[in-house]
């Protein structure tokens, strides 16, 4: 099983990806920089548990689903929806 390019950054969208396609990766600094933050929010939303991003040789790398939670997150947060809100609307969503 190959391991994944945490260097790789690949756009928030599916426009260019067919069914096939492994998921791409993001490091932690990498989906920062996409999504114009510093890298201290994300790990924010990792330590209290809004994100489970992989663990991989120590660091943090993100699938195209947890970047796109993390953008979804980031856009409620922008409106004013806390963080403890956040976790009452997305906690059940990994439940089942």
């Amino acid at each position: 099983m190959s391991r994944p390019d945490a260097t790789r950054v690949a756009p928030l969208d599916d426009r260019d990806v067919d069914g096939a396609s492994p998921p791409a990766y993001r490091s932690e600094a990498a989906l920062a920089r996409e999504l114009a933050i510093d890298p201290r929010r994300l790990r924010v939303l990792r330590e209290i548990g809004l994100t489970s991003p992989v663990n991989l040789a120590g660091r943090h790398v993100y699938d195209r689903t947890e970047a796109r939670r993390c953008a979804v997150l980031l856009r409620f947060q922008r409106r004013g929806v806390g963080l403890d809100e956040c976790g009452r609307l997305f906690g059940d969503e990994r439940d089942g």
